[in-house]
């Protein structure tokens, strides 16, 4: 029976507020789950509460990625910055937030730049070059281009390799190493007028050499 005053399909007035504040607290929910605020559901279930996770599988990989110590980056084919890591952002000193959503050509030298688009279209290559700082520093670089598809969208990734280390190892490599000088012993034959230095398994009363009659050397006898 229908409540006096009130139309068939007609929303009581009490449980318009009640209403409201479910659907506030609805939208709340999944605006958390859309920004990664949150890591878990407790959802009532007739055999009691159960907890479902919602940590991603990638989550390892990625802090993996961050932590790694060379620079790694997503990009589109045309070459701008989907993601960078940590150490990228450190070899070129800037901030990840200004560098993900520009190209990557203004942190790459220029006479390196048609290498890099030339890995790029072919969504592969290796190749040494230098990376370009914000400070205008030019760091010997490994480039690393590969490509992956993620979610039915081909990407690129970019790994970069800080050479100073290895470079100063192949200068070191290549200085020429002081020659050890032989150390001669000062010790001299007993003979008269003999200037023969020991040889090392000789007796220290005589040397190696036989002598027929003070300062004069012959032959050793055989």
């Amino acid at each position: 029976m229908t409540a006096p005053g009130m139309a068939d399909g007609a929303l009581d007035p009490e449980q318009a507020p009640k209403l409201q504040r479910e659907l506030e607290e609805a939208q709340e929910t999944l605006r958390a789950i859309r920004q990664g605020e949150v890591d878990a559901l407790v959802v009532e279930s007739p055999h009691g509460a159960q907890l479902f996770t919602l940590k991603s599988a990638e989550q390892p990989y990625r802090m993996l990625v961050e932590q790694m110590q060379e620079g790694a980056l997503t990009l589109t084919p045309a070459g701008d910055v989907l993601y960078c890591n940590r150490r990228f952002a450190e070899l070129v000193g800037a901030a990840p937030e200004t560098i993900v959503g520009g190209p990557i050509g203004p942190f790459v030298a220029e006479a390196d730049r048609p290498l890099l688009a030339a890995a790029l279209g072919a969504g592969r290559g290796k190749y040494e070059g230098h990376v370009l700082a914000v400070d205008g520093r030019a760091v010997p670089a490994l480039f690393s281009v590969g490509t992956f598809v993620a979610d039915g969208v081909e990407s690129l990734c970019l790994v970069v390799t800080d050479l100073i280390e290895l470079i100063r190892t192949r200068a070191a490599r290549r200085k020429p190493r002081p020659r050890a000088r032989r150390r001669i012993s000062s010790w001299r034959c007993s003979a008269t007028s003999c200037a023969i230095p020991w040889a090392p398994s000789a007796p220290r009363s005589r040397c190696s050499v036989s002598h027929r009659r003070p300062g004069t050397i012959a032959a050793p006898a055989r």
